[in-house]
């Protein structure tokens, strides 16, 4: 039995292979490289053709269409595998491919959103609905429209405002339901500006004049601005200015008349209510430091001069007429010479602010008498600065180192008091400005740590002075 399987192993040994002829010798071991003009990398497939491989039966698969641009691949849940299958009309290039989620991320995002906004709806609604809470109808009326318009009190808190003939200055204040509380708010008609940093905010406010229309203007010297605003104590206009700004009038065009310094052109320059400049004039007195400003029913322009403790008087034309006054403590002199208003007659009234006391001249610049004297009993002033007269020639002034402001007939007698103790509206808050409106209703300027802003009040004086 051995012997046979011996004889089958050697008859199954494979034959070796005969030798090539000489010529052709190759290496019995080594394969044969392929010729240098073939690439041994695979062709790749023609574009126009897909890259899926050939079915069993030999023919290509199917050509996969483009996907238009504007089929959204939005995922379409089916039952069984894996529940995502691409969009009608296009067909995965292989079976990897066509397990992958066709996500539409904008869709996705909106759906989402939409859901929350949604569920954040329906919360709201439920938690209403649990607490009972009534729906209040929004009053557009009562939204103010600027940080300085006065929003009325609720009609169940002050009832509409009767226009009776004990109360004739309504019909110029539609707001005046407002009924003021605190301190010196005793007839006190309407309040605009706010003090702070901002750039419709006061700052150092200074001036204060009143158009023919009944705005109120405003000069501000921390950034040199000029405010106007409406006869309801709306702001419409704001604009700055290059140089130093002081006390302010209205022309008889309604233009404003600003007394300036450090302007290197002028001092004063004229604007009109919506900002625009128009005029400059006094050329040769552009380095005096001016304060206040006048303008006389002859249109003639009173300026007063700090640096020179003087007043400079303009013709109508805007040219220099005079001056009167120098240092000192007569009756021709002043002591910081603030602020000059003017009567009906063109008598000129000077506040004497270092001297605690108003001086009075004719338009030709000759004193006439002295009133006042420091002091804080009433007839007696303590640094009075603004100043103006009403329609009676009655004297206003801010006496303001006694928190108040007093009234004087022409005459020089003390009349009663408009304002007192304005120390109480808040830390050391006085007036330092007063106008006169139209309606013959007084304006006073306040201003102290935190606070600035113009309060109107009523004023009916019943008796007329002479000179």
């Amino acid at each position: 039995m051995i012997a046979s399987l011996l004889e089958d192993v050697e008859n199954a040994r494979p034959e070796t292979p005969a030798k090539p002829p000489a010529g052709n010798a190759v290496h019995p071991t080594r394969p044969v490289p392929a010729p240098r003009n073939i690439s041994p990398r695979p062709v790749p497939a023609p574009r126009s053709k897909s890259p899926m491989p050939v079915s069993a039966g030999g023919t290509s698969a199917p050509v996969v269409p483009p996907r238009p641009k504007s089929v959204s691949p939005i995922p379409t849940h089916t039952q069984g595998g894996t529940g995502i299958h691409p969009p009608h009309g296009v067909q995965p290039p292989n079976q990897a491919s066509a397990d992958r989620p066709y996500w539409n991320i904008g869709s996705f995002v909106s759906e989402g959103i939409g859901g929350v906004k949604g569920a954040i709806g329906s919360a709201i609604t439920d938690i209403q609905g649990y607490l009972q809470i009534p729906q209040q109808p929004v009053h557009l009326q009562e939204t103010p429209v600027s940080p300085f318009e006065i929003v009325p009190h609720p009609a169940e808190q002050h009832p509409p405002a009767q226009h009776t003939a004990n109360n004739p200055y309504k019909s110029l204040y539609p707001q005046l339901s407002v009924e003021y509380s605190g301190p010196c708010t005793k007839g006190q008609l309407l309040s605009c500006g706010k003090f702070g940093a901002g750039v419709d905010l006061f700052l150092k406010p200074f001036g204060l004049a009143v158009g023919r229309h009944g705005e109120f203007i405003v000069s501000d010297r921390g950034g040199n601005r000029i405010f106007v605003f409406s006869n309801e104590g709306e702001q419409k206009c704001r604009f700055s200015m290059d140089c130093t700004v002081n006390h302010i009038a209205v022309t008889k065009d309604n233009h404003i008349l600003v007394a300036v310094a450090k302007s290197g052109s002028a001092i004063m320059r004229m604007y009109s209510m919506e900002g625009r400049p128009l005029q400059q004039f006094g050329n040769f007195y552009k380095y005096d430091e001016s304060s206040g400003i006048v303008i006389t029913p002859s249109d003639h322009v009173a300026i007063t001069n700090i640096a020179a403790n003087n007043v400079l008087l303009f013709t109508a034309q805007r040219k220099f007429s005079l001056k009167f006054g120098s240092k000192g403590a007569g009756d021709k002199h002043f002591n910081q010479p603030r602020h000059v208003t003017a009567t009906s007659k063109d008598y000129l009234i000077v506040s004497d602010t270092g001297n605690n006391c108003l001086k009075l001249f004719d338009k030709e610049g000759n004193f006439k008498r002295s009133f006042g004297s420091f002091g804080n009993a009433h007839g007696q002033l303590n640094s009075p600065l603004g100043i103006a007269c009403d329609s009676e020639d009655n004297i206003i002034v801010a006496d303001t180192n006694n928190f108040r402001v007093e009234v004087f007939t022409v005459k020089g007698g003390f009349y009663t008091s408009v304002v007192e103790d304005t120390y109480l509206i808040g830390p050391d808050v006085r007036p330092i400005n007063v106008a006169v409106t139209t309606r013959n209703n007084i304006v006073v300027l306040l201003y102290g740590t935190g606070l600035a802003e113009v309060r109107i009040y009523n004023w009916r004086p019943n008796h007329k002075g002479g000179i």
